[in-house]
C-alpha cells in the first residue's frame, strides 16, 4: 500500500510538471510574438528614420523606438520574475512507467 501510495504521489508529480511545460510552451509563444513585433518596431524607425527629412524628425522616430524598447524591457523583467521560478524545465519530466518498467525487469532478473 505504501509503495502504491509513493507510485501514485510521483504520477502526479510528473503530470504537474507536463502542465508546467505546456504552460511555458504556450508563455514561450507570446514572448516570441513579443520579440518579433519589437524587431519589426526597429525596422519600422529604422526605415522611418532613413526617409525623414529633417532632424527633428529622426528624433521623434528614435524616441518612439527608444519608449518601445522601454516598455518591452519592463514586459521582460516581469515575464523573468514571473518565470525565473521555470528554470528547471529545460528537461522533460520523466516518464514513470519506462522507469517502473526497468525496476519491475531488475526485481525479476534478481528473483531469476
Amino acid at each position: 500500500a505504501r509503495l502504491r501510495d509513493s507510485l501514485d504521489d510521483q504520477l502526479q508529480v510528473i503530470r504537474d510538471r507536463q502542465q508546467a511545460h505546456a504552460e511555458a510552451a504556450r508563455r514561450l509563444e507570446f514572448v516570441d510574438a513579443e520579440l518579433e513585433r519589437i524587431r519589426q518596431q526597429v525596422a519600422l524607425t529604422h526605415e522611418q528614420a532613413l526617409l525623414a527629412t529633417d532632424a527633428d524628425s529622426i528624433a521623434i522616430s528614435v524616441d518612439a523606438l527608444s519608449a518601445s524598447l522601454g516598455e518591452a524591457n519592463r514586459w521582460l523583467q516581469e515575464q523573468h520574475e514571473i518565470l525565473g521560478g521555470l528554470d528547471d524545465l529545460d528537461e522533460p519530466p520523466a516518464d514513470l512507467f519506462a522507469r517502473r518498467g526497468r525496476r519491475e525487469r531488475g526485481a525479476a532478473r534478481e528473483h531469476e
